[in-house]
């Protein structure tokens, strides 16, 4: 089993409190998004998979911005994606709001090169290192610190 060093989780970013917003809070399922008018941020080649595997229907836009502008004036419905950054940045905390429940994530594990000596002591203290702070709770709180920046 890999070490997941980093996940990236996969949430529905909606208006508050519109008709998107009340239907994924009483109905999460994937069946859901074939409702609403979802968006889809071009070169998201993650989002597009998870799109097609589940046949949800969505319009394009060019970056995550053009979705949120999309959703603030109530073009789209929806946009899954890990956006709470990009809510903030550009000032729109007050109107989009990430819903808890996760639909997907991509795990990140740590690669290094075949060719480096310091491969297998160096993994083996990296993995007991990340096992420790995820167990004492440190890599959330680190997380969590790095999220808000």
């Amino acid at each position: 089993k890999k070490n997941i060093v980093y996940s990236l989780e996969m949430r529905a970013v909606v208006k508050k409190d519109n008709t998107a917003h009340e239907s994924l809070i009483n109905d999460p399922g994937i069946k859901m998004f074939n409702k609403l008018r979802v968006c889809y941020i071009l070169g998201n080649g993650f989002t597009k998979s998870f799109y097609f595997k589940h046949k949800i229907n969505f319009m394009t836009a060019s970056n995550v911005l053009a979705c949120l502008r999309m959703e603030n004036i109530g073009r789209a419905d929806v946009l899954i994606n890990i956006a709470n950054t990009a809510i903030s940045s550009f000032g729109l905390e007050k109107v989009l709001i990430t819903l808890p429940k996760i639909y997907a994530q991509m795990n990140f594990t740590l690669l290094l090169s075949k060719k480096s000596n310091l491969v297998m002591e160096f993994i083996k203290k990296f993995d007991a290192a990340l096992t420790q702070m995820k167990n004492d709770g440190s890599y959330n709180e680190l997380l969590l610190r790095l999220r808000k920046k």
